[in-house]
């Protein structure tokens, strides 16, 4: 009897454990399709995307320099900080 209980609580777990992968990956495909149909929706801006990783990877660099260089640093900051927020407006001005 115990043999009997075990060997098919062992199928179902076994079972479950196979079947997860399958459950996993539907969703993860159906959030891709998702997002590729929202993509495609939006139009594309590569000037302005090229535009703000370029800005963030200024901010990154100016944030970890060594030196203040005399505030020019900080000043320098809050120019990249409204320069992001400008092409924020403007991909959001776009989508109207």
């Amino acid at each position: 009897m115990k043999k009997t209980v075990c060997a098919i609580l062992t199928a179902g777990a076994l079972t479950f454990a196979m079947c997860l992968p399958v459950a996993a990956q539907d969703k993860t495909d159906k959030m891709d399709k998702m997002k590729d149909e929202k993509h495609e929706k939006m139009e594309q801006h590569p000037a302005i995307e090229a535009a703000v990783k370029h800005l963030r990877e200024a901010k990154n660099a100016l944030e970890h320099a060594n030196h203040d260089f005399g505030g020019h640093r900080v000043k320098a900051i809050e120019h990249v900080n409204q320069a992001l927020a400008e092409c924020e407006q403007a991909l959001n001005f776009d989508k109207k």
